[in-house]
């Protein structure tokens, strides 16, 4: 069994049945054979969701623009991420309508997922969101954007991000 983070982005009043149906979903078919913390970082403390742990984030609304670039990934400071195998992030509007095992995720490389993907054969589903079949598994989501792998990859990933950040509110503070 692998140790699994399951991490969620909600600012800005993002829908709490939304949120509750991706975990909900997630509960019954994400890596179901290994261990998985469920984690949501948002600016609404009022969301409480059984088995999801809130950690509270501030959305500076001046600058949505830095805050959507990097959000997702600096939240991620506020968690030991040396505790687990993997770590995935997910967009709230993301819903899992059949199991994902290991073999589609658990790889030693970092994987991004984006709404529209050429690879893969997409349709609309109640206008918020996508079908997304994997043609040659029988695998189907309902997707948002999701990325992750193993956690020193992402721990990469979150320091870049963390530069290009700081980057980019300096550019952001001169003008």
């Amino acid at each position: 069994k692998r140790k699994i983070l399951f991490s969620m982005l909600s600012v800005i009043k993002d829908s709490r049945d939304q949120i509750e149906l991706l975990v909900k979903s997630a509960k019954k078919y994400f890596l179901i054979d290994h261990e998985i913390d469920f984690v949501l970082f948002t600016d609404d403390p009022s969301i409480q969701i059984d088995g999801v742990r809130l950690i509270e984030v501030s959305c500076e609304r001046d600058r949505l623009v830095t805050y959507y670039l990097y959000q997702k990934l600096l939240s991620l400071n506020r968690v030991d991420l040396s505790m687990y195998d993997y770590v995935f992030v997910h967009d709230v509007d993301l819903v899992y309508v059949n199991p994902v095992i290991g073999e589609n995720l658990l790889t030693d490389e970092l994987l991004i997922l984006e709404h529209y993907s050429h690879e893969l054969i997409n349709r609309s589903v109640a206008g918020w969101t996508d079908v997304i079949i994997f043609p040659d598994e029988d695998l189907e989501h309902t997707m948002g954007c999701l990325f992750g792998g193993p956690s020193h990859i992402v721990r990469d990933f979150i320091d870049f991000a963390t530069k290009r950040s700081e980057e980019h509110t300096s550019e952001l503070q001169s003008h």
